[in-house]
């Protein structure tokens, strides 16, 4: 699935809390396809609620903020995660 950028909120006619269940669902739906070769911390991480929902807000914000899509922010954070835990 590609992930898809801001625009599908921007065309949606929705209030902004349903554009953010919107954008969770679909966050959802790249994490639950989580590839572990590719995003081998994220797909670890996810398996706790904790580390779930940081994942979650850390996407929301890039998408939201960057107008980045949500494929595109999910290796971001895998960059930056792998990057923490080498340090």
């Amino acid at each position: 699935m590609s992930a898809p950028t801001l625009s599908f909120l921007k065309n949606a006619k929705m209030n902004p809390k349903e554009q953010v269940t919107l954008l969770r669902s679909r966050v959802k739906e790249e994490l639950d396809n989580c590839n572990s070769r590719l995003w081998p911390t994220l797909c670890k991480l996810k398996g706790s609620p904790e580390g779930y929902e940081k994942i979650e807000r850390m996407v929301i914000e890039y998408v939201a903020k960057e107008a980045m899509p949500i494929g595109s922010a999910i290796a971001l954070i895998e960059q930056e995660m792998q990057h923490i835990n080498q340090d």
